[in-house]
């Protein structure tokens, strides 16, 4: 059993991988078509197995992916490319032609495989796919503020005053030493009850 697999861009786990392929999976989905005299150079399988070379590899680039493979002959094996290699116009017409729809369901054949039981397992396997989740489209909402914390802030200063009138309130019934003591700097709430009023003394 591996345990580990080679690191990406390797020779050595273009090999392992390469057995794992759905060809004929990929070849019946998608097989060759009559173009009317134009037919098409590569099969389904291959030109998939270049796009795999973008991720197996440490060449992402699909272009510069197409320039490189004259000189890579292991990359060339993988794909299963005998004479003619495909070019980034060949790469774009089989993207446009199986669509997002089909290289998903060559992604469900794939993992149907690796989740597949053999008589009765002792757990079962969840996969979350993340296109399905709903995108944090909404950033411009983020920062606008909430209605309650608006109306809050707008009429922030007339509640601010009344509570504090109210602690002076409270303050002169439950210490009236204190505030007796420091009644020429607290004052005393105006009939709206606020600080400042009339009733404040100098």
């Amino acid at each position: 059993m591996i345990t580990e697999l080679p690191t990406v861009g390797t020779n050595r786990l273009l090999d392992l991988v390469s057995d794992y392929v759905p060809d004929d999976f990929i070849d019946d989905l998608f097989p060759l078509q009559n173009t009317g005299g134009r037919r098409h150079a590569l099969s389904a399988p291959q030109l998939w197995r270049v796009h795999l070379l973008a991720v197996l590899t440490s060449t992402h680039s699909l272009n510069l992916l197409v320039k490189q493979l004259p000189e890579q002959p292991v990359w060339r094996k993988f794909a299963r490319l005998r004479g003619l290699l495909p070019s980034a116009r060949m790469l774009h017409e089989f993207r446009d032609r199986i669509e997002v729809s089909g290289l998903r369901l060559i992604n469900q054949h794939l993992l149907g495989r690796m989740i597949r039981r053999q008589g009765v397992a002792p757990f079962s396997v969840a996969v979350l796919d993340a296109t399905d989740l709903p995108a944090a489209t909404g950033a411009r909402f983020k920062k606008k503020p909430n209605p309650d914390v608006r109306s809050s802030r707008r009429d922030g200063a007339p509640d601010l005053q009344a509570r504090s009138g109210r602690m002076v309130h409270w303050l002169q019934k439950t210490h009236p030493e204190t505030v007796a003591a420091h009644a020429p700097f607290l004052g005393e709430p105006g009939p709206a009850g606020q600080l400042g009023g009339s009733g404040q003394r100098q």
